[in-house]
């Protein structure tokens, strides 16, 4: 097994746990959460190809759904369309823009992304209802919070990451 597997294996068991843990956390309203499995999906855009950002996102939603006893529900549809389209973007704006924007611009626009996707998933294969939308300015303003938070934390956790990445694939375990 390489070190980008063993690696693959630790990230998604951490995002997984951290996916389901939060399910325990009051939420201001049910259907929104902060999303802190984020951190993970951040982290891994700054160190990592796009394909193994996304085997993680993935694993992480179908892993957690199975715990939380939502696969194959709206709600894991939501939050694997949320969430891949969030990995989506939060990658091309590192790669294309990694000078212009910090881990938190690309948090709070992976969250934007996140929330546009899944009133888009709503709409098109749940309500098909425009009025949806009318909710649209709330979500994207809660995104912000979100997406500000989960960057800012993440932005420490990437600093603190780099020497351990580094020194990972420089040896030879």
């Amino acid at each position: 097994m390489s070190k980008q597997e063993r690696l693959l294996y630790i990230f998604v068991a951490i995002s997984s746990v951290i996916f389901i843990l939060e399910g325990y956390i009051p939420r201001p309203l049910p259907w929104i959460k902060l999303g802190l499995s984020n951190v993970i999906t951040l982290l891994l855009v700054y160190y990592f190809p796009f394909t193994f950002v996304i085997k993680v996102v993935l694993f992480r939603v179908l892993i957690g759904s199975i715990f939380a006893g939502t696969f194959l529900t709206p709600s894991f549809f939501l939050s694997l369309g949320g969430g891949i389209s969030s990995a989506i973007i939060m990658s091309i704006l590192k790669k294309f823009c990694g000078k212009i924007f910090s881990p938190l611009g690309i948090s709070i626009l992976g969250a934007e992304s996140h929330i546009f996707t899944q009133l888009f998933i709503v709409y098109f294969f749940i309500i098909k209802d425009k009025d949806i939308f009318n909710i649209s300015s709330f979500l994207m303003i809660f995104a912000l919070i979100t997406g500000a938070i989960i960057g800012y934390i993440g932005g420490k956790v990437i600093k603190n990451f780099e020497e351990f990445y580094n020194s990972y694939f420089s040896s030879s375990i």
